[in-house]
């Protein structure tokens, strides 16, 4: 058999992550075995074990996308007060305006999956508290510059609203998650409009 390349092993991984993905999605994390993910993946046992042993590598490595991406939205290049301050609307965007997707392809259920299997398990929990730490680090600092620029004598703490920011964020993913009838879009649309 002939050696893939280091850009047909990167596909193959990204098969089994985008697999494994949809499986939690329609079974939550709980509900999904590997042989679900050898199904939907259309590879054999040993093809995914060539790359991951269990659920909870493929949970870590879908985590670390999750993060590139993440940081990619939150820590725009050559951040000052002024270009927060002038990006607020497209970060609001970008971090809630994935929800509605979230909530039509079931990546809602899947990150409220997560959340309820981190509560019990040791692994999932590290990988989960790792990626929410980087967001609250990355909104944290979009957040200081924010505030230097549109909010310069206010006495809040940057962590404090960077914080009421993420907390809305998880009860809206919780509201995607459980299709209710909220217009999140217009509910995000609100955060630029709050002043302290």
């Amino acid at each position: 058999m002939p050696k893939l390349s280091e850009q047909d092993l990167q596909a193959r991984r990204d098969q089994i992550l985008a697999a494994a993905i949809r499986c939690f999605c329609r079974l939550g994390y709980q509900g999904t075995t590997m042989r679900d993910i050898f199904t939907e993946s259309e590879l054999s046992a040993g093809a995914v074990y060539n790359y991951f042993r269990s659920k909870e590598e493929i949970i870590q490595a879908v985590a670390e996308q999750t993060r590139a991406v993440d940081r990619a939205n939150l820590e725009p290049k050559d951040l000052s007060p002024e270009s927060a301050v002038a990006t607020l609307p497209r970060l609001i965007e970008l971090y809630f305006g994935d929800l509605e997707a979230a909530r039509q392809s079931g990546m809602a259920r899947m990150e409220v999956s997560l959340i309820n299997e981190a509560a019990f398990q040791g692994k999932v929990v590290t990988a989960l508290k790792t990626n929410r730490a980087e967001v609250r680090k990355s909104l944290t600092q979009f957040v200081r510059y924010y505030m230097a620029g549109a909010m310069p004598e206010t006495n809040i703490a940057p962590e404090h609203l960077a914080e009421l920011m993420f907390a809305v964020h998880q009860g809206l993913m919780i509201t995607a998650a459980l299709d209710e009838e909220v217009d999140i879009s217009a509910v995000a649309a609100l955060l630029p409009r709050i002043r302290f």
